[in-house]
């Protein structure tokens, strides 16, 4: 028989036949924990009477558990805590223990002669009794016998205390706990060779810490609870406590969106990271939350197979996906395609679920467009070149020594060049600022390095790029990027704060896009003042303020006949970048603008603001 296509991790068939070391985590709880059917779950009719299993029957008869896997019931005590056989002779277990029951016909019957038999209500015993101990009501009988094993399991939960916060004090700084030589017992003097962050913390605690000194040294080689698995273990805990805590946050705010990316680990692994937005009130206070809940590996990445992933998760972890009211993700077409794509997966099944694409990476890819323009590209690889130029110890004392003879950079707090990112729009930003701030010293290093400097190399290299730097289209180009760099960049940050929603982002991204339109009617008038700045720099550094020559045909750059240069490069540079940027911010933002006020609508009713 064929498996179904989505089996719940509790079914209880999956347990069957199975040791107790792999049922263990079952055991707490054990009424909520193993799968119940939903109330819309369809029973499979048999073949051989067209006979179903009732539901009812599960009421009557409460250690009843259905499986989908061989559409048949168990005795879910049965299957967890029976031995290897019952009755008299001590006879191998059957039906609802080792095999499903399935015989509908005679199911109440069979139903109230288990129900009589000893080895069920000696594991309906166990049951209680194993309840009893995890709610601490009773001790163990081992424990209940030997005193001093008591005693021995209190003191080494007490050692346990220190060494579980000194992973929970590895997590919050980000600290690695491994090193070179992590293995062995944890004595009080310092190893040769670095053993990790969390030996050398425990270490320095033992210190001033008799009892966890005394554990450490003495206590047996199996039950030190510093090994590289007894870690792993505590993390995993840690995880699975933080995961229920936001879980039920989520639940209890009755309205939450999902977030979702996919990409491969350093490991090869495909892998889909999963975070949730939701409207937290715990401290009387609404705030909007953004948590982090799982990467989930993927071995299928089209539209259906990654909605399954993260569907199955979020059913499966326990967050009521019903109050699920908005979906965000990159604009890949696998992600965000109108048909056979997550989204649309997603929407079919929960019609409340919109989609929209993050603000902040629709600003970025508008302002990535818009930088198409070539000589604002030639001007942003000039710029990356020369911080890559720099990016050497003898060269970057050669641009320090240029700052310190220069003393009205002396008083600003910029020393370095930043490093220009392609998919960063601010820090994009701030390298064009810094390398403007920083363009008299970095002129004078260059001139220095190839005028006095005897590598080839690299005297060769800085007279290319003070031949860059040193022209007209150059200087208007990263003058008139600063310029709208510098008008877009609060817009920038303010679609990366947690607590944005959709409707302030529209209204910000519009606000962005009538201010350059303005900029964009009054071309000549705010074109001027970037190119009188541009004159200064030009005479300072004898620049030629000219246009480029006329070429026969126009194939590879603009070939515009105009008299006034600064009208040249308001044609060719100011105007074309103004106009597309303004048509993608248009572009990207107006599918956001359509579905905005109705999510914002869906989250104000669930939550009766």
């Amino acid at each position: 028989m064929s498996l179904p296509e989505i089996v719940h991790q509790h079914d209880i068939g999956l347990y069957v036949n199975k040791p107790a070391t792999e049922t263990i985590d079952l055991f707490p709880g054990l009424q909520n924990l193993i799968w119940t059917p939903p109330e819309d779950y369809k029973f499979p009719v048999s073949e051989k009477r067209n006979l179903k299993f009732q539901r009812s029957w599960l009421l009557k008869y409460k250690w009843l558990a259905y499986s989908a896997i061989p559409n048949g019931v168990f005795c879910k005590y049965c299957v967890l805590f029976s031995v290897g056989g019952g009755g008299i002779g001590h006879q191998k277990l059957g039906l609802l223990v080792k095999k499903p029951f399935t015989n509908w016909k005679k199911a109440l019957e069979s139903f109230s002669y288990h129900n009589s038999l000893e080895y069920h209500k000696t594991s309906l015993l166990k049951s209680n009794m194993r309840a009893e101990i995890d709610n601490q009501n009773i001790l163990p009988v081992d424990l209940q016998i030997s005193e001093q094993q008591l005693d021995f399991i209190n003191k080494s939960k007490k050692c346990l205390i220190p060494i579980i916060e000194t992973l929970i004090l590895c997590g919050r700084q980000g600290l690695a706990l491994r090193g070179s030589n992590d293995s062995g017992r944890i004595t009080s003097e310092e190893p040769l060779t670095n053993d990790g962050n969390f030996r050398a913390l425990l270490r320095y605690r033992a210190k001033t810490d008799d009892q966890l000194n005394t554990f450490l040294q003495n206590s047996s080689k199996n039950a030190m609870y510093i090994s590289n698995r007894i870690q792993n273990e505590f993390i995993v805990i840690f995880h699975n406590l933080i995961q229920k805590q936001i879980i039920e946050r989520v639940n209890k705010s009755q309205a939450f969106s999902v977030t979702a990316d996919e990409t491969v680990d350093i490991a090869g692994i495909e892998q889909v990271s999963i975070c949730v937005r939701y409207l937290n009130n715990d401290d009387g206070k609404l705030k909007i939350c953004e948590d982090f809940l799982s990467f989930v590996p993927v071995a299928d990445v089209t539209g259906k197979g990654l909605s399954n992933v993260i569907l199955d998760f979020l059913e499966y972890s326990g967050i009521d996906c019903a109050y699920l009211f908005e979906q965000g993700y990159d604009g890949a077409s696998t992600m965000s395609g109108e048909f056979h794509r997550v989204q649309a997966y997603i929407k079919e099944k929960y019609h409340l679920a919109i989609y929209s694409h993050c603000a902040a990476h629709s600003f970025n890819l508008a302002v990535s467009a818009a930088c198409s323009i070539p000589q604002i590209r030639n001007c942003l690889g000039t710029v990356q070149s020369i911080y890559n130029f720099f990016n050497t110890p003898k060269r970057l004392i050669a641009l320090h020594d240029a700052i310190q003879n220069n003393e009205t950079l002396l008083q600003e707090k910029k020393k370095k060049l930043k490093k220009y990112c392609a998919t960063r729009w601010v820090q994009q930003h701030e390298s064009i600022g810094t390398y403007i701030d920083l363009q008299p010293a970095v002129i004078d290093a260059l001139e220095n390095i190839s005028s006095t400097w005897t590598d080839s190399k690299t005297t060769s290299g800085s007279f290319q790029l003070l031949s860059a730097i040193k022209t007209l289209e150059f200087q208007v180009s990263i003058h008139v990027l600063h310029s709208v760099h510098a008008l877009a960049l609060s817009l920038s940050r303010v679609l990366q704060t947690e607590n944005q929603d959709l409707v302030e982002a529209v209204k910000l991204a519009d606000a962005a896009k009538h201010e350059l339109e303005e900029r964009r009617q009054y071309s000549t008038e705010n074109f001027n003042k970037i190119f009188v700045t541009v004159e200064d720099i030009c005479k300072k550094y004898n620049i030629p303020v000219t246009k480029p020559r006329l070429a026969s045909r126009q194939t590879n750059r603009s070939n515009i006949i105009i008299d006034s240069v600064a009208d040249y490069y308001k044609i060719i540079i100011y105007i074309p970048y103004h106009d597309l940027f303004i048509t993608h911010l248009q572009d990207r933002f107006s599918n956001i603008e359509i579905f905005c006020p109705t999510s914002h609508v869906f989250f104000l009713l669930k939550l009766n603001l």
